[in-house]
């Protein structure tokens, strides 16, 4: 398990969230897009790989319309509470890992 890994990529997906001035779905689609997508279930416990293939899921239920991906597809047509849970998610994650890393 590489946790230092998952770690530095939820790390740069919550520091790109909290900086940036976007839209709340596209905070949430960068910070898949750009970090999260790369961790793999060997990076983590198999409890964070559920949450992380769970927000996976939802990220991508919309096929890829034009030049954007599923995710973009997604995360658009999602309200800001929805938008705003998933960010609290990727926190939530965030917030275990670095308990794992600092073990």
């Amino acid at each position: 398990m590489s946790i230092t890994y998952a770690w530095q990529n939820f790390y740069k997906a919550v520091s790109y969230c909290m900086a940036s001035e976007n839209s709340l779905q596209e905070r949430l689609a960068g910070a898949y897009v750009g970090d999260i997508h790369v961790v793999q279930a060997r990076d983590v416990t198999p409890e964070l790989w559920e949450r992380i293939e769970k927000l996976t899921t939802a990220l991508t239920m919309l096929p890829a319309v034009g030049n954007e991906g599923t995710v973009r597809a997604t995360t658009s047509k999602m309200t800001d509470d929805e938008a705003r849970q998933w960010l609290d998610e990727i926190l939530s994650i965030f917030i275990e890992i670095t308990k794992l890393e600092r073990g």
